[in-house]
């Protein structure tokens, strides 16, 4: 399935890009009349079922991508450049002719395929939309969060720090959402470790995401960061050459690491390891 990354990927210094977003798009899917009976619901003793793909049936994403490969593979065959996330369609073309006439041949596919094209989609060509609650600028080559998702990072940071304790289950929901702002957020995954590990230290003793948990200081400094500085900032999609590579690598036994080309390494318990391996020959 394509996320975002998958349009960040395709974006180029200076082109123009659109989005295209299908209208109630997984009910444009019928159900085969002999397993619309386990779409049923009851409401006030009124039983209802789905003659449609259902919206929030937990497999409905990947049925729906599943049956828009096709459309997919066939505009990618005709030199269009797009990509799709569930109902949006990601179209990008060299200048503002190439992608409006990528755009309208796509609409006509889609609308001959029984699909309604949504008002809210960005249809006219430009170097900056609005795409999956983020913005995209080709001029600057850069991705921002937009303002509503903003706004709600920001309320949410705000009402678990006036908070002194929260549920393991708030804790969670925002880990969540700032995972999902990283595309956008320069350095964000740096001040997401403390949350990360404190969720995982809590439901390690006690699996209750119920539970009442206290933020440590690492914690709390992450959230005050996101909240100063975090959703205001821009991701630049050009990277500069590292001045230095480093890689590194342990495990029970012994470390390993590598900067540009200077080696380090080492063992870690010698007499753990030694003993180890006394223990295999005797047995």
């Amino acid at each position: 399935m394509d996320t975002l990354e998958s349009c960040l990927n395709l974006m180029e210094r200076g082109c123009y890009m659109a989005s295209i977003d299908l209208e109630n798009a997984y009910h444009s899917v019928p159900i085969h009349s002999e397993y619309t009976k386990f779409l049923k619901f009851k409401i006030d003793d009124q039983l209802y079922k789905y003659l449609v793909l259902p919206q929030g049936y937990r497999h409905s994403p990947r049925i729906f991508t599943k049956l828009t490969k096709p459309i997919i593979s066939h505009l990618h065959e005709r030199g269009i450049l797009c990509s799709l996330y569930i109902d949006d369609l990601y179209i990008q073309g060299s200048d503002f002719a190439d992608c409006q006439q990528k755009v309208e041949y796509a609409s006509s596919v889609l609308k001959s395929l029984g699909f309604d094209i949504s008002p809210k989609s960005a249809l006219t060509p430009s170097q900056e939309i609005h795409h999956l609650g983020f913005i995209l600028n080709s001029e600057h080559m850069t991705v921002t969060l937009r303002g509503d998702k903003r706004e709600h990072v920001e309320t949410l940071i705000n009402k678990v720090l006036l908070t002194p304790m929260i549920t393991v289950r708030t804790l969670a929901q925002t880990v969540g959402t700032l995972i999902a702002c990283f595309p956008a957020i320069e350095y964000g995954q740096l001040y997401n470790r403390h949350l990360e590990i404190l969720k995982i230290n809590s439901l390690k003793t006690v699996y209750d995401f119920e539970r009442l948990i206290l933020l440590s200081e690492e914690a709390m400094s992450d959230l005050k960061w996101w909240r100063n500085d975090g959703p205001k900032s821009k991701k630049s999609l050009v990277k500069e050459k590292p001045r230095a590579t480093i890689k590194s690598d342990s495990s029970g036994y012994a470390w390993g690491a590598v900067i540009n080309n200077t080696h380090s390494g080492g063992v870690i318990a010698l007499l753990m390891v030694c003993g180890a391996m006394m223990k295999g020959r005797s047995t």
